[in-house]
C-alpha cells in the first residue's frame, strides 16, 4: 500500500494517510527535491541564471541507471537544460549537475543549504544526508510527508517564470525521448508534478496563491499514482464504496453449483470482412451467429453460470472507431444479434477489460453498456469511471460471496494513445494496477471469508507467460486474490501455486473466430481451456476442460479434445500436481482442489 497527503487552500484534508505504511526502513532521503528547491531559490534570488553555462563533470557521467540522459564531457548546456532534463528524469546525473553548479556560483555546497533549510523549516533532522536521498550503510535518512510538504509549499512561492519548467512532462538529447512518470500534465488535470525515488508531488494551481497539493508515497506504477492524484483532486476520499454495497447479481441456493470460465471470446465481425473481401468460407455469413456455440452448447447449458471475456466493443452501423488508422485490430461486435446468441448459449455474465472493449472510444463504451443492462447480461471490468470499471461482479452460492473481479495490465501506447483506461473522471476498463489492486486489498481485509477470484487481461499473444505477469500475480495474491484466471495470449500459458493461490495465466481462446495464427508460432499450443468451478456443501473444486482452438481445423465450431490432444495438454502441465485427471471419460480434464 502507499501513503497520500492532500492541501488545499492551505488546509490539510482529513482523509489524508501521511504514516499509513512505514517506509523508515528504506533509508532514503529528501536530497533530490531539496535541490531543486535550492536552485528555483538561487534562480529567484539572481544568484543564479537560466543561461549559466554548466560545466560536465566526471561525477556525473560515472552514473548510470533510470533517468540518467547521458552526457559527455565535450557537451555544451545551460542550467535551463540541465534544470528541465532534471525535472523530467530525475536522474542522478543531472541532479550531481546541479549540485556542483550551485557550488561553483555560490562557493557553498549542497549540504549547507540543506542544514540551512532544515533548521529554518524545522524539517526531520536526518531527512537529507546525501544528494541522490538513496540509501546508504554510513547513515541514517527519515523524513515525513509533512517534512515533503514544506518544500512543496514553498515551491509555490517560486516566480512563475522558473516554476513554469515543472509543466514539463517530456524532454528530447542526443536523439533519445525521456518521458515524466505521469499523464496528468498532457491531460491539463494538474498545473505542477515532480517524482523522485518513491514521491510523487502534483500541484493544481487555483489562483496565483491558492493550490491543491498532492503527495503519494510508495506507489510503483504510474497509472495507479495518476489515479490516486486525480482522485484527490476531484474529492473522492476513498474506496470503501467500492465494498460497502455488497450487490449480489445472482444468488444460488443448491447443493451444488457450477461456473464456467471462458477465455477469449469474439464472433469475429472484424474478421467477417476480411474473409468477405478474400471470398472464402466464414461462420456468421455462412451459418449465422449460432453456429460457433453449437458443439459446446450441450456443456455451457448445464452450467449455473457461464462468464466469458467478450474481446470486443458491442456496437451498431453507426458507430464508429476512434481509432482507425492508429490501431492495427478494432473488434466491434455487432449488438443485437451477438446478444442474442450469447443468450441461447447460456451466457449471461461477462468480463470486458480487455484490449478491444475500448475499441469504439466512449461512445462504444456507453453502447456497450446500455446494451447488456438491456439484455440483463452482468458485466465486470469496464465502466463510465475508473470506480464503476473496478466495481466487482458478486455471485452467492449457499451463502458464500464469489466476487469477480476484472482487469487488464496496464500499457503506455493503451494509456496514452489509445485512451483505453477508465480514469476517476472518462470511461474505459479497469487496469490491474490500480483501483483494483486495491479494492482486492480492502475487501479481503474487511471481509476475510468472501472468494475473490480475479479475471486478469494480459500477456503476448501466442507467447509464453511473461515476467510482469508473474510479478502482478504476486502483488495480486498478496493482496487478497484467491484465484487468478488469466486470458489475453490466445494459447494456454503456464499455471502456479502463490500461497495456496492458484494462478493460470491463460485459458487461451474461448469461442474466438480469427483466422488462426497458429501456424506462425510453432510453440503455442492450438487449445484453449473452460475453468470450471464446482461448488459443493464444503468445497470447491477447479476442472480444467481443454478444447481446440484452431479454427482452421474446427472450422470455427470449438469442441473438446480428443485424448491425443488432451495427453498433449497434460504433457505441457506435467509439473502440476492436480487433484485427479480424467482420461477415462470424455470431455477429459484436470481437477484441483481449491478449497
Amino acid at each position: 500500500m502507499y501513503n497520500y497527503l492532500v492541501q488545499k487552500n492551505g488546509a490539510l484534508l482529513p482523509h489524508s494517510k501521511p504514516q499509513y505504511v512505514d517506509f523508515s526502513d528504506q533509508n532514503e532521503g529528501l536530497g533530490p527535491l531539496l535541490v531543486l528547491y535550492v536552485v528555483y531559490k538561487l534562480l529567484d534570488e539572481r544568484k543564479l541564471s537560466l543561461d549559466d553555462s554548466v560545466e560536465i563533470t566526471e561525477m556525473a557521467l560515472q552514473e548510470r541507471g533510470r533517468g540518467v540522459v547521458g552526457y559527455a564531457l565535450h557537451d555544451k548546456v545551460n542550467l535551463l537544460q540541465v534544470l528541465m532534463h532534471y525535472k523530467v528524469t530525475a536522474g542522478v546525473d543531472s541532479l550531481f549537475l546541479l549540485a556542483q553548479h550551485v557550488y561553483n556560483k555560490t562557493q557553498k555546497r549542497m549540504s549547507h543549504y540543506f542544514e540551512e533549510l532544515i533548521k529554518k523549516h524545522n524539517l526531520s533532522p536526518n531527512s537529507a544526508k546525501n544528494l541522490s536521498g538513496k540509501k546508504n550503510s554510513k547513515f541514517i535518512q527519515q523524513y515525513t510527508l509533512n517534512d515533503v510538504l514544506k518544500i512543496a509549499e514553498l515551491m509555490t512561492q517560486i516566480n512563475p517564470f522558473y516554476l513554469q519548467i515543472l509543466t514539463l512532462s517530456k524532454i528530447a538529447y542526443k536523439a533519445r525521448n525521456f518521458l515524466s512518470p505521469t499523464f496528468l500534465l498532457d491531460q491539463g488535470k494538474v498545473n505542477y508534478f515532480f517524482s523522485f525515488l518513491n514521491i510523487s508531488i502534483a500541484w493544481q494551481k487555483h489562483t496565483s496563491s491558492d493550490f491543491t497539493i498532492v503527495i503519494t508515497q510508495g506507489i510503483e506504477s504510474s497509472f495507479q499514482q495518476d489515479s490516486v492524484i486525480e482522485r484527490h483532486l476531484l474529492g473522492h476520499e476513498g474506496l470503501d464504496r467500492l465494498i460497502s454495497d455488497l450487490n449480489v447479481v445472482t444468488t444460488l441456493k443448491q447443493d451444488r453449483a457450477i461456473v464456467n470460465i471462458i477465455g477469449d471470446t469474439y464472433l469475429g465481425e472484424y474478421y467477417t470482412e476480411r474473409r468477405r473481401k478474400r471470398k472464402v468460407f466464414d461462420p456468421l455469413l455462412n451459418h449465422g451467429y449460432d453456429y460457433s456455440f453449437e458443439k459446446l452448447n450441450f456443456f455451457l447449458n448445464a452450467a449455473d453460470i457461464n462468464l466469458a471475456n467478450h474481446e470486443a466493443c458491442f456496437v451498431n452501423n453507426q458507430i464508429q472507431s476512434p481509432l482507425v488508422g492508429l490501431k492495427k485490430f478494432i473488434l466491434g461486435a455487432q449488438d443485437v444479434p451477438t446478444v442474442n446468441a450469447l443468450k441461447k448459449a447460456n451466457i449471461h455474465y461477462l468480463c470486458l477489460a480487455n484490449n478491444h472493449t475500448a475499441d469504439f472510444g466512449a461512445v462504444g463504451i456507453t453502447h456497450t453498456l446500455k446494451t447488456l443492462q438491456n439484455a440483463q447480461i452482468h458485466y465486470v471490468g469496464v465502466g463510465e469511471n475508473e470506480f464503476e470499471a473496478c466495481t466487482p461482479m458478486r455471485i452467492q452460492i449457499n451463502g458464500r460471496i464469489i466476487s469477480f473481479y476484472s482487469g487488464y495490465w496496464h500499457r503506455a501506447t493503451n494509456e496514452k494513445i489509445f485512451k483505453f483506461y477508465a480514469t476517476p473522471s472518462s470511461s474505459g476498463v479497469a487496469t490491474l494496477e490500480s483501483v483494483l489492486y486495491e479494492a482486492v486489498a480492502l475487501e479481503k481485509q474487511k471481509y476475510p471469508s468472501h472468494f475473490i477470484v480475479v479475471l486478469a487481461h494480459w500477456g503476448v499473444d501466442f507467447l509464453p507467460t511473461q515476467a510482469y505477469q508473474k510479478i502482478l500475480a504476486n502483488r495480486l495474491v498478496q493482496q487478497g486474490a484467491d484465484l487468478i484466471l488469466g486470458h489475453g495470449a490466445h494459447t494456454l500459458q503456464s499455471m502456479e501455486t502463490i500461497q495456496d493461490s492458484t494462478v493460470i495465466y491463460s485459458l487461451g481462446n474461448g469461442i474466438f473466430n480469427s483466422d488462426g495464427e497458429y501456424d506462425g508460432y510453432p510453440d503455442a499450443l492450438p487449445f484453449g481451456m473452460i475453468a470450471q468451478l464446482i461448488f459443493e456443501k464444503d468445497s470447491l473444486n477447479l476442472r480444467l476442460l481443454p478444447i481446440q482452438s484452431n479454427n482452421r481445423e474446427t472450422m470455427w465450431q470449438p469442441d473438446f479434445v480428443q485424448l491425443d490432444d488432451f495427453n498433449q495438454v497434460a504433457d505441457y502441465y506435467g509439473d502440476i500436481d492436480f487433484n485427479a485427471i480424467n482420461r477415462a471419460q470424455w470431455p477429459y480434464y484436470f481437477e484441483k482442489k481449491i478449497l
